[in-house]
C-alpha cells in the first residue's frame, strides 16, 4: 500500500514546482490523476476483451492509441506545457470518438458508443465542475461527440472490419458498464478530495486576509514608527508563515534620499539596526525603489544584486523586495527572505504589496503626526515665550482673553544710564549683542524669582510680581531679583574696567500697587499691564541713582522686615510731585548665610515659605467661593 501511495503521489505531482501557483497545483494534479486512470481503465479493457473474445486487434489497438493519448497528458505536464496539456486533453476523445464512428459505420451499436463514451464523459464533466464555463463545454463536446457518430458514419470509410456482434454482445456491454461506474467513482472520490484541498485553501487565504485586516487595524492605534515596525513583523511573520519567512527587513530612506537605513524585524524586539548603505541599482533594494515594483527572486545564489548575494552567503534563497510606498511617495522597501528556492506564489506577492502599502500609510502617517506635533510643540514653545502660561492656555481654549484687575503686584523698571553715547561707539551687532546678552541674564533672574516678564523697550526691561498668579511674596521676589540683577551687573563692569572697555551702569526702579492686565493684538500677541502702578514704578527706577535699587514707599512696607533699607526722603518726581523713595541693599543680617550678602539661610526661606502658605489658604478661600 505504501509502495501504491507513493507512486500515486509522484504521478499526481508530474509537473509541479515549488513556484506553481496554487490554482493551477490543483488543475494540474487533476490531469495527471484523470489521465492516468483512463488510461489504465481503457487498457483494462484492451485486456479483458483480448482474453474473453476473439476480436478484430486493430479495434483494440485503438484502444491501447487512446490510453498513450491520456498518458501523455501527463508527460506534457512535467515539460510545462500546460496549456497545450489540458487543451490534449480535451480535444483527443472527440477525435477517438469519430474514428470509431467511422469504424462502425455499418450499423448502430448502442453499446459501443456506451463504452466510448463512458471513457471520455467523466473526466471532461469534472474539469467542468470546478469550473463552470469549461463544465459547459465539456458537457457540449460529449454531446457533438455522441451526434458524430452517427453523422460521420457515411462520411469516414470504414478503415477495420469489425464483427459487430462481438462488439455488441452482453459481455461487451457488461464490461462497459462496469468501465462506466468504476471510473465515475474513482472520478467522484478525485473531485471530492480536491473540493477539500480547495476548501483548505480558501480557510487558508482568508486566514492570511483575516491578519492582514488585523495587522492594519492594530497600527492604526500605534502611536510610534517603532511600534508600527514591530507590528509589522509580528503579522508578517504570520502571513507568510506556510513559506517560512524567516528574514524580515525593511530598508528606509533617509532625509537626504540617497541613502537607506537597513533594520532586521524581530516581533516584540521591533527594528534592529543593521547600518546604512548608498542607494545604487546594484542592490535589490536600490532597484525596487528606483522602478517602483515588486522584485521577486527565486534563487538569490545566481542574483547579480549586491544584497542578494549577501544573504545568499547566509543560506537564503528566495526574497521578495517590494517599495513601501504610499500616496506617490516611496519611503524605503519590505523584504523577505527564506531558505527554500522558488518558494513564494503569485499570491504570496499580491499579499506582500499589500502588506507594504498599509506598513508604509502607517509609518508615514505617523510621520506626519511626528512632524505636525514638532510644529505645534514649536508654536506652543512660541506662543510661552510670548505669554504667561495661564494666559496661553486661556488664549488657545477661548480665542481672547479678559482682562483681570490685579489688586496687590509690584512691578520692576532697569534702564542704562549713558546708553545712547555708549551705542553710539558699537556696530549694530555688537550693540544687539551686548543687549542680548544682559536681557537674557535678567530672564532667567526673573524666571527663578517668579516674575513675569513683559517687555523690553530700547535698553529699558520691565518684569512684575504677582501676575498672572497672584502670590503674597511679589514685593520680596522683586527685591531679590534686583539685588541679582546688580550684582551681575557689578560683576560685568568689573570684566569690562580690566579689559579698558566701555561699561553700562543700571538704574532699578519698584513699585507696589493695583493693576489692570490683559492681551493686546490680533496678529502680534502682547501680555501688558496698565495703571498708575507702572507709571510710578518707572519714576522710581528715573529717579534712581546708578548701581542702586529705588523703591517706593510702598514697596518698603511690604518688604522692611526682610531688607535692610535707606530712607532718601520726599524726592520730586516728574508728574508725580513729592514721592517717599528708600534705597534697598540687601536682606537683613539675620537671614544670609554669606558674607557678600547675596545667600538667605535657612530661617528666611522658612518665613518665606510661611508667606506662601498663607497665599495659598486665600487663593483655596476665593476657589471654594
Amino acid at each position: 500500500m505504501t509502495i501504491f501511495k507513493t507512486f500515486w503521489q509522484a504521478i499526481s505531482n508530474v509537473g509541479i514546482f515549488p513556484a506553481t501557483e496554487t490554482y493551477l497545483r490543483r488543475k494540474i494534479i487533476l490531469t495527471n490523476q484523470l489521465a492516468f486512470t483512463v488510461s489504465l481503465a481503457v487498457v483494462t479493457a484492451w485486456i479483458t476483451l483480448t482474453l474473453g473474445l476473439n476480436a478484430n486487434s486493430m479495434f483494440f489497438g485503438m484502444l491501447i492509441t487512446a490510453a498513450i493519448v491520456y498518458s501523455s497528458t501527463i508527460l506534457f505536464n512535467a515539460l510545462r506545457w500546460y496549456t497545450f496539456s489540458r487543451i490534449w486533453f480535451n480535444v483527443t476523445p472527440l477525435v477517438i470518438l469519430i474514428l470509431g464512428a467511422g469504424m462502425i459505420s455499418d450499423g448502430q451499436v448502442v453499446s459501443f458508443k456506451i463504452s466510448m463514451l463512458s471513457v471520455v464523459i467523466v473526466p471532461l464533466i469534472l474539469f467542468g465542475i470546478e469550473e463552470r464555463i469549461k463544465m459547459l463545454a465539456g458537457v457540449a463536446l460529449v454531446v457533438f461527440a455522441y451526434l458524430s457518430m452517427d453523422f460521420f458514419a457515411p462520411i469516414i470509410p470504414n478503415l477495420i472490419v469489425i464483427d459487430l456482434g462481438v462488439i455488441d454482445s452482453p459481455i461487451s456491454v457488461g464490461i462497459s458498464g462496469v468501465l462506466s461506474i468504476v471510473l465515475l467513482v474513482i472520478s467522484f472520490t478525485y473531485f471530492q478530495e480536491i473540493a477539500h484541498e480547495a476548501e483548505q485553501l480558501l480557510k487558508y487565504e482568508n486566514h492570511r486576509m483575516s491578519v492582514l485586516n488585523d495587522m492594519s487595524q492594530h497600527m492604526g492605534l500605534a502611536p510610534t514608527e517603532e511600534e508600527v515596525l514591530k507590528i509589522t513583523a509580528r503579522y508578517t511573520a504570520k502571513i507568510f508563515r506556510a513559506v517560512r519567512a524567516v528574514r524580515l527587513g525593511v530598508d528606509l530612506l533617509t532625509e537626504s534620499g540617497d541613502r537607506v537605513e537597513t533594520f532586521a524585524l524581530a516581533g516584540d524586539d521591533g527594528h534592529i539596526p543593521l547600518g546604512s548603505q548608498w542607494l545604487t541599482s546594484e542592490t535589490v533594494v536600490g532597484r525596487a525603489i528606483n522602478e517602483q515594483r515588486l522584485i521577486v527572486t527565486d534563487d538569490a545564489r545566481t542574483s547579480q544584486f549586491v544584497d542578494l548575494q549577501t544573504i545568499s552567503a547566509m543560506g537564503f534563497r528566495s526574497a521578495m523586495n517590494t517599495p513601501l510606498s504610499t500616496g506617490g511617495k516611496t519611503i524605503g522597501t519590505l523584504n523577505i527572505a527564506t531558505k527554500n528556492v522558488a518558494a513564494y506564489t503569485e499570491r504570496d506577492q499580491k499579499l506582500v504589496v499589500q502588506t507594504a502599502s498599509i506598513v508604509a500609510a502607517n509609518i508615514q502617517n505617523r510621520r506626519f503626526v511626528s512632524q505636525l506635533e514638532q510644529l505645534l510643540q514649536q508654536s506652543e514653545d512660541l506662543l510661552l515665550n510670548i505669554l504667561p502660561v495661564t494666559i496661553a492656555k486661556e488664549l488657545k481654549e477661548r480665542g481672547k482673553v479678559t482682562p483681570v484687575y490685579f489688586e496687590n503686584t509690584t512691578v520692576l523698571f532697569t534702564d542704562f544710564k549713558g546708553f545712547t553715547k555708549i551705542a553710539e561707539k558699537l556696530t549694530p551687532n555688537q550693540l544687539v549683542k551686548e543687549l542680548d546678552t544682559c536681557f537674557s541674564h535678567f530672564d532667567k533672574i526673573a524666571e527663578r524669582f517668579n516674575l513675569e516678564k513683559l517687555k523690553t523697550i530700547g535698553d529699558s526691561y520691565m518684569c512684575a510680581g504677582g501676575l498672572p498668579i497672584t502670590n503674597s511674596t511679589h514685593a520680596i521676589d522683586a527685591c531679590l531679583a534686583a539685588l541679582e540683577i546688580q550684582a551681575f551687573m557689578d560683576d560685568m563692569n568689573k570684566i569690562k574696567k580690566s579689559l579698558n572697555t566701555d561699561f553700562w551702569e543700571l538704574r532699578l526702579g519698584i513699585h507696589s500697587g493695583p493693576v489692570m492686565a490683559g492681551v493686546i493684538g490680533e496678529k502680534k500677541f502682547a501680555y501688558d499691564i496698565w495703571g498708575d502702578t507702572v507709571n510710578t514704578a518707572s519714576r522710581m527706577e528715573s529717579s534712581g541713582t546708578v548701581g542702586r535699587i529705588n523703591i517706593s514707599y510702598s514697596v518698603y512696607e511690604l518688604v522692611k522686615d526682610f531688607f535692610d533699607c535707606e530712607y532718601r526722603g520726599e524726592l520730586e518726581a516728574k508728574n508725580k510731585g513729592k514721592v517717599k523713595m528708600y534705597y534697598v541693599y540687601h536682606l537683613k543680617s539675620e537671614y544670609l548665610s554669606d558674607k557678600l550678602n547675596r545667600i538667605p539661610n535657612e530661617r528666611f526661606k522658612s518665613m518665606y515659605a510661611e508667606l506662601q502658605k498663607q497665599q495659598d489658604g486665600k487663593n483655596n478661600f476665593s476657589d471654594d467661593l
